[in-house]
């Protein structure tokens, strides 16, 4: 889980550009990707979040790491949190 949020925070201070971090499937048949961009009115550990459906259709949140675990505030109001174990973070020299 160190492996885990050390990523996560190595590849927070690498990047200077909005870039996805980790992906995570969802009961929706889709994907919940987060980005490192910063989350408009939130502190700068809020990052972007956003989730898709198998019809396409697309939910925006924000979310932050603390303790193991990552806390997404969806823009409908609801809450979720996920281990950070269940992730699949995204290699940087993929893009390259």
């Amino acid at each position: 889980m160190k492996k885990i949020l050390f990523a996560i925070a190595l590849l927070l201070s690498l990047n200077s550009y909005a870039d996805t971090l980790a992906t995570l499937p969802n009961n929706a048949g889709g994907l919940m990707y987060f980005s490192d961009a910063q989350c408009e009115g939130k502190s700068s550990a809020w990052k972007v979040v956003y989730s898709t459906n198998s019809t396409g259709q697309t939910f925006w949140g924000c979310w932050f790491f603390l303790d193991g675990m990552i806390h997404v505030k969806w823009n409908s109001g609801k809450t979720s949190a996920f281990s950070a174990n269940d992730v699949t973070l995204i290699q940087k020299d993929k893009y390259k």
